[in-house]
């Protein structure tokens, strides 16, 4: 069977845990992040592991993204999203809700399709080093590189990211 079947086989599966009650409640928004201050830039994916079971990302795949780390009591978890060209997106969220991406730990990716549907959510864990280790609201710029690991929900399958972000100006 070819890798395109089995992609479009995995889409299917991937589509019909979507359309469960479960699903809907684990990959929706847990609260409003109304004036957050967030970072702005662009996302590499610079490798991905052996033993993922397609190409998921072509080496040096560069996207939009943005990054909202936990700041303070009340903040919503850390997370970073991935626009991608093809019109999906990822959203990666800290499990740790006091947590920034800084180190290791565990994450939980919720991914939207090019039709808009959910998919996912997929947990694993991350090692990240980011710059600066701690983020304050007044931090001008942050770096992010590192990798997730059980991409897709493969296990071992693991994508390497590279991360640069300015803060966003406030709105007034």
């Amino acid at each position: 069977m070819s890798r395109l079947l089995l992609f479009i086989a995995g889409i299917a599966l991937w589509s019909l845990a979507a359309n469960s009650a479960g699903f809907a409640a684990s990959c929706t928004s847990s609260g409003s992040s109304g004036g957050a201050t967030v970072w702005i830039g662009m996302m590499q994916v610079y490798k991905q592991s052996d033993a993922c079971p397609q190409q998921f990302f072509t080496p040096s795949d560069t996207a939009r993204s943005l990054y909202r780390p936990y700041l303070s009591s009340g903040d919503r978890p850390s997370a970073f999203t991935h626009f991608l060209a093809n019109n999906h997106a990822m959203l990666i969220t800290n499990r740790n809700a006091t947590a920034q991406f800084s180190g290791n730990g565990q994450y939980q990716n919720c991914g939207i399709d090019d039709t808009a549907d959910f998919a996912g959510p997929v947990n694993g864990s991350y090692s990240f080093t980011q710059t600066p280790a701690t983020i304050a609201a007044d931090t001008d710029f942050v770096t992010l590189d590192g990798h997730i690991s059980n991409y897709g929900n493969y296990s071992g399958c693991s994508l390497y990211f590279r991360g640069v972000y300015v803060r966003k100006p406030a709105q007034p």
